[in-house]
């Protein structure tokens, strides 16, 4: 994979330099999780272009995996289903999206997490926020999607400490967000560090450069003047980075000095990015 390099840590990830998938990329044990864990969820994301709710059989996981690893090739489906079992409804990732899905998790992921490990290495804390904005969803849903979020930049972004923003839209003021918050949420929530104002308040305490990783753009917010007030007020964020994974086949670590003086980049916070790109 060709990758467009500012500084060691300063990554763009193009879907021109990506290519077609090749035929012999085959995914290991460890990259098989992650992929059958992206194709089938219990969760609805609202995204109905990449997921459809569908009845899937352990014999539909277990042939996509041979389709795309060598991984269970002595393996039978019984063996298999002590892995995953029965029929049951999942929201199933459409197969037009898999080899994009392959390529960013064989090539995308080793890539951005090799930045980070960078980053920490140069004492940089990888900080994580998570926002919701607000819905009629059911609390249960609403826990088990932010805990997904918050499990998703622990494993792959290596955050240490992560913020939840629960309910909060996108164009809000980081500083207004999380005023009034329903604490049963929090309750529920496993390893997180508090709401935006506890955000604010550790920013403030922190003397020490920081990564600031969040889940898309609109993850953070979809508001670019917000964006450079945050990095302008907290200038021990030096680093931000965005995971499309879900989203996109395109990952942004970038220089807050360069967010704040060019504008064009600071655009990307302006509206919601862009869904994954379909095979060709």
């Amino acid at each position: 994979m060709l990758v467009e390099e500012k500084e060691d840590t300063d990554v763009k990830r193009k879907k021109s330099e990506l290519g077609v998938l090749k035929k012999e990329t085959k995914l290991t044990e460890f990259q098989v999780i992650r992929f059958v864990n992206s194709v089938y969820t219990v969760n609805d994301f609202g995204n109905p272009e990449i997921y459809q709710e569908k009845l899937t059989s352990t014999n539909d996981i277990f042939q996509l995996v041979k389709e795309n690893s060598t991984v269970l090739n002595n393996k039978s489906l019984l063996a298999f289903t002590r892995w995953c079992s029965g029929n049951r409804y999942l929201f199933v990732m459409d197969k037009i999206y898999h080899d994009c899905l392959i390529t960013s998790i064989t090539e995308y992921l080793p890539n951005y997490q090799q930045s980070l490990k960078v980053l920490q290495n140069n004492a940089f804390e990888i900080v994580g926020y998570v926002r919701k904005s607000p819905t009629a969803d059911i609390l249960d849903n609403r826990v088990k999607l932010l805990q997904q979020m918050v499990d998703n930049l622990r494993s792959r972004s290596f955050a240490t400490r992560i913020f939840v923003s629960a309910s909060s839209r996108a164009s809000t003021a980081f500083v207004e967000r999380d005023l009034n918050v329903d604490r049963n949420i929090y309750q529920q929530l496993d390893k997180v560090d508090g709401t935006t104002q506890d955000f604010i308040k550790y920013l403030n305490a922190s003397k020490h450069s920081i990564c600031l990783v969040v889940l898309d753009f609109a993850g953070l917010s979809s508001r670019s003047h917000h964006v450079q007030e945050l990095l302008k007020d907290y200038p021990e964020i030096k680093k931000v980075a965005v995971d499309t994974f879900m989203f996109s086949d395109e990952l942004f670590i970038y220089d807050t000095c360069d967010l704040k003086a060019n504008t064009n980049l600071l655009e990307n916070f302006d509206c919601r990015y862009k869904l994954m790109q379909r095979s060709k």
